[in-house]
């Protein structure tokens, strides 16, 4: 992977370039008088019962939870406190494109922005190190999905990197969400309506580098590594088909991690 000048890891494309090319997919898609390809293998399944098979959406996710102390160094011989509490809090914007490759599995690239504020609290004799974060988010994935009349259960897995502005940063983040729901049709003025509930594994790795300003010592370097504390948490959603294109999406999620997430899709 590049960097840019300041040294900070710099992922290879940029939004403009994915932009561009989104562009280039819409003005390459088939006519409505064409049959497109995917997904594959759709005759052994009821056509009639398969979304659209391309879809760009713009995301908003946000989130707020407690992180693990992996390691923290000092330029200087100093202990580090037992009692840290160390808090997190991200908010993501990203534009994803997916495609059902298969009836089965969808899969799917983003990018987008992200800002993130994590505070280490050292206590009251050393004080707390507050670290502001921004910068590019990018990724993919993949979701399973199976469904049964009204009914259906997915698996998405999600593997995302930053391209931080601070060249003293990293984080990556690895995301699995099994859900379970069931859809309805015609509800109110909508051609469907989604509802599910599951689960959310996240494991995050963080690092900072940077300094503090201690009672008595001045200004200390810092190297710190922190890890999701909690996990697991749960999670209720809802989607909802506006005309025949257009799809909105509600999640949040709840226990020791909260989440809120939103979402417009237009599907091809």
């Amino acid at each position: 992977m590049k960097s840019d000048s300041s040294g900070a890891p710099r992922p290879p494309f940029s939004i403009p370039a994915v932009l561009i090319c989104t562009m280039l997919c819409l003005l390459t898609l088939p006519s409505s008088g064409t049959s497109f390809p995917f997904p594959l293998a759709k005759s052994i399944v009821d056509e009639a019962a398969l979304p659209r098979p391309l879809g760009i959406g713009i995301n908003y996710h946000g989130q707020d939870q407690g992180y693990d102390l992996k390691s923290l160094e000092f330029s200087i011989q100093m202990p580090v406190p037992d009692d840290v509490t160390v808090e997190n809090e991200v908010h993501e914007y990203n534009l994803k494109v997916d495609l059902w490759v298969l009836p089965f599995l969808n899969v799917f690239g983003l990018i987008g922005s992200v800002d993130s504020e994590t505070e280490v609290d050292l206590g009251e004799t050393m004080g707390q190190i507050n670290i502001e974060s921004s910068g590019t988010v990018y990724g993919g994935g993949g979701t399973l999905a199976m469904g049964v009349n009204r009914f259906f259960g997915s698996v998405t897995g999600t593997y995302t990197g930053t391209s931080l502005e601070e060249s003293s940063s990293s984080m990556t983040t690895l995301v699995l969400t099994p859900k379970l729901g069931v859809t309805f049709d015609d509800v109110l003025f909508t051609n469907s309506v989604s509802v599910w509930g599951g689960a959310m594994y996240q494991k995050t790795d963080e690092s900072h580098q940077g300094n503090i300003e201690i009672e008595g010592m001045g200004p200390v370097d810092y190297d710190v590594e922190l890890e999701a504390d909690a996990p697991w948490n749960y999670l209720a959603g809802l989607s909802t088909g506006i005309m025949d294109h257009w799809n909105l999406e509600f999640e949040g999620g709840f226990g020791d991690r909260t989440h809120a997430t939103g979402q417009l899709v237009y599907r091809f």
